[in-house]
């Protein structure tokens, strides 16, 4: 929580009830609004691995935007700023949008992770020890450690698409306990990302701050999430916009095309007439919640007409997405509660679904 609420509540007592509690709050929220910092904390606490030096350009930190505790469903997002590897905008597309989303319930966590002088694989990591440092912390988060989504704007889509295809379930045996938590994310959302580092479709900065002058095609290749997409990579939702200059909308497009191709669900918003960093649009984040509601993430049911599913060779084209419940292993499965026409809970069948996201079976 906010380091000024721990002040703030030692003036309430017994005598002074609900409706000084209700004050609180919006002091609270007044707090946020004005701009004072959120609680921050190393994820390396024990020393950074690799610093070369000392303070946030060297120890990485996450920056907690809980979610308003009357409306927190227990989801949580990790966001990686952009910044081109060069820097990380913590606010504008960080606690600016972690804001947002704790309106709707959803706990946020922003990344300063390290960028240049460092490279690769430095920012990466910095974005795998946070997932395991939320997981790790989650009771006192107060998230569930299977709903975390990992969220990344322009460079930082690239540092979040990377590990969303190059994850790992934790080391059982690492002394730190930290480390034995997965670094998987339950979903992506990458808004205006950098997704590939081919040539024609990189952004020559981002590319050039991570991977340094001189890069081979293997290594071009070797960061270029859309070539990594496979079963394992998470549930995505993903928006680019059509006037960009400064990220090839087509390295979204071919991550896209290979979420298709590899049976993982993926959601697509093409930003009509948006250049780069519309963070502020209201659309995406609008769009992208109602995603992440319809895929379960929120502990929520929502029907959801679109969506077709097969039973036993019956299409069932009414909402079917409910709780989702993912062990993120490589036999990942997940159950599917489908809904009535009428949009009610009754359950029609349940699908028990292989790492592909096709149904194995249906029982009656």
């Amino acid at each position: 929580m906010f380091a000024m609420e721990r002040i703030i509540i030692q003036s309430v007592n017994s005598v002074t009830g609900a409706a000084l509690w209700r004050g609180v709050l919006v002091v609270l929220f007044l707090v946020t609004a004005a701009g004072f910092s959120y609680e921050k904390e190393k994820i390396y606490p024990d020393g950074t691995p690799g610093a070369e030096g000392t303070g946030e350009a060297h120890e990485p930190t996450i920056e907690i935007v809980p979610a308003l505790p009357e409306k927190a469903n227990g989801c949580a997002i990790v966001i990686l700023p952009g910044g081109v590897y060069y820097k990380v905008e913590t606010g504008k597309e960080g606690t600016v949008i972690g804001d947002w989303f704790s309106q709707h319930g959803i706990s946020s966590f922003v990344v300063r992770y390290r960028v240049k002088p460092y490279r690769h694989p430095v920012p990466g990591n910095d974005a795998r020890r946070a997932l395991r440092y939320v997981r790790f912390h989650a009771e006192r988060f107060g998230i569930d450690p299977d709903r975390v989504g990992l969220m990344g704007f322009s460079a930082g889509g690239h540092n979040a698409s990377y590990v969303g295809t190059h994850w790992d379930e934790g080391d059982e045996s690492a002394g730190d306990l930290i480390e034995r938590q997965s670094c998987g994310p339950d979903f992506l959302l990458l808004v205006y990302p950098v997704i590939s580092m081919l040539d024609g479709y990189a952004n020559e900065g981002s590319r050039r701050n991570l991977l340094g002058d001189e890069i081979t095609q293997e290594k071009k290749e070797e960061m270029s999430c859309e070539l990594h997409v496979t079963e394992r990579t998470p549930p995505t939702f993903i928006t680019h916009g059509t006037d960009d200059i400064s990220v090839p909308i087509e390295g979204s497009r071919r991550f896209v095309a290979a979420c298709e191709d590899n049976g993982v669900p993926v959601e697509y918003y093409e930003a009509e007439g948006q250049g780069h960093g519309y963070h502020r649009d209201s659309v995406y984040k609008a769009k992208a919640r109602d995603w992440i509601i319809e895929m379960g993430f929120t502990g929520t049911v929502r029907a959801t007409p679109r969506a077709v599913h097969a039973l036993q060779g019956r299409a069932a084209a009414y909402g079917w997405r409910s709780s989702i419940l993912l062990n993120r292993s490589a036999t990942r499965t997940a159950c599917f509660l489908l809904t009535s026409p009428s949009g009610s809970a009754d359950i029609l069948g349940r699908s028990v679904l292989s790492p592909r996201y096709n149904p194995l079976q249906v029982p009656d």
